[in-house]
């Protein structure tokens, strides 16, 4: 396609960086050629920043579960410490 210079695919995420001269062809042609080919759905595609961001939720989830089981071990230590 005219004005497009390079293309990389990323198949272990499904994506792909499309690197184009703004000046031979508009963003919006090339999502629509994706598209009409069937390689990309624009309603169901997402930012690197809502990527990361969903990430590092489940970071913070995970974090939260080793923190309240790590405290529960060291309570259940507590109670069945002799002499309590």
């Amino acid at each position: 396609m005219e004005g497009i210079t390079s293309v990389e695919i990323n198949p272990l995420t499904g994506s792909a960086l499309i690197h184009f001269d703004e000046h031979k062809i508009k963003y919006e042609q090339v999502i629509s050629f994706l598209e009409k080919g069937g390689y990309f759905v624009l309603s169901k595609a997402k930012t690197s920043d809502e990527v990361v961001e969903k990430a590092a939720e489940k970071v913070l989830e995970v974090a939260e579960k080793i923190q309240l089981k790590e405290g529960l071990e060291k309570l259940e230590v507590f109670s069945l410490s002799p002499g309590q």
